[in-house]
C-alpha cells in the first residue's frame, strides 16, 4: 500500500471450520493483511512490518495450559512496546 499501512492479524482460532477470523477480517481491511496462527506454532518474526494488529478470540480454554498462549503473550507484550494500534476482537468465549 502507497501509505504503508499493513495489517497483522493473529488467529487464535483452533477450529477454522467453526470460525475464520482472517477470512471474516480481511473483507473489511483496506490495506494489506497478513495472518499467523499461534495455535498452529505460527509466530510474527518482524514485528515491525505491520502498523495494525487485531488479535483474535480462540475456542481455547483458559484454564489449559498451552505453549502458544505464553508465546504470544510475548509477542503482545513487544507490539505494546512499539506503540502498535491494537484492536481486540472477541471470540468465541
Amino acid at each position: 500500500m502507497k501509505d504503508g499501512r499493513r495489517l497483522l492479524i493473529i488467529d487464535n482460532s483452533i477450529d477454522q471450520t467453526i470460525y475464520d477470523p482472517v477470512e471474516h477480517w480481511r473483507v473489511h481491511a483496506d490495506c494489506a493483511v497478513d495472518s499467523v496462527r499461534p495455535p498452529a506454532g505460527e509466530f510474527p518474526e518482524q514485528l515491525d512490518r505491520w502498523s495494525h494488529v487485531i488479535i483474535t478470540g480462540s475456542e481455547a480454554s483458559i484454564l489449559e495450559d498451552y505453549d502458544w498462549i505464553v508465546e504470544e503473550c510475548r509477542v503482545v507484550q513487544q507490539l505494546a512496546k512499539q506503540q502498535m494500534k491494537q484492536g481486540k476482537v472477541k471470540g468465541l468465549q
